[in-house]
């Protein structure tokens, strides 16, 4: 047995060698905690059916489970739901106020609706609100990096987005999906070296959808001198 460092951060140990001074939180989960875990489990592999199957399932075996809401947003705009994601993070949000995941989707929300603006001042407006949201669920899970990523979309500065990846990828250093978000910032900075060296280990190391990815960006990229 053994159990999680941070939320969305594992590790296997054998149980013996945990000593009283050890950083971990042991833990038994409850079978809908398990749900939970697997549902953001498949989230992060993009498996949306089945992360959807077990937040649903927590939310009706425990209505006011914000958690089970918020991943049920989380799937829906991952899916392109955005007209369901809303709400559902809404109501994550109406059952626990801080609830980091929740606040994470709505953000992604505004970004996704300054994107679609046509009015500046209304766009800047909408990505603030982002800001302050992603703010917030730093504040309560300073070890989520999907906030700090997210956080880093919302600056079209890079050298500003390039220190929130930055944060991202000291939390979870081998996220394919952060990598590939510093490569395409080194691109635009012009730093080739560091782009083509992220790229090839993403090809090595990543799935089928984000090795395409990063062979097509890598494809783009000028012969090395």
């Amino acid at each position: 047995t053994y159990f999680r460092e941070d939320r969305f951060q594992f590790r296997r140990i054998p149980i013996e060698s945990v000593a009283e001074t050890d950083d971990y939180i042991l833990t038994r989960l409850t079978q809908n905690e398990v749900k939970l875990e697997l549902g953001r489990l498949y989230v992060g592999i993009e498996e949306s059916h089945n992360a959807k199957r077990f937040f649903h399932q927590v939310s009706i075996a425990e209505p006011d489970n914000a958690e089970a809401y918020a991943g049920l947003a989380a799937v829906a705009l991952e899916t392109g739901a955005f007209a369901d994601a809303e709400p559902l993070a809404a109501q994550a949000l109406q059952l626990d106020a801080g609830n980091s995941w929740a606040l994470i989707t709505r953000a992604r929300l505004r970004r996704a609706q300054a994107a679609s603006q046509t009015d500046a001042n209304a766009a800047d407006l909408l990505i603030t609100e982002a800001r302050g949201m992603l703010s917030r669920a730093i504040e309560r899970s300073p070890r989520l990096p999907d906030a700090y990523r997210e956080m880093a979309m919302t600056f079209p500065d890079l050298d500003e987005r390039s220190h929130w990846l930055a944060q991202a990828a000291a939390l979870q250093p081998l996220n394919h999906l952060i990598l590939l978000d510093r490569a395409r910032t080194w691109i635009s900075q012009g730093n080739m070296t560091e782009a083509r060296t992220t790229l090839e280990y993403v090809i090595v190391r990543s799935d089928s959808d984000v090795r395409q990815q990063a062979r097509r960006m890598l494809a783009e990229l000028p012969a090395p001198e």
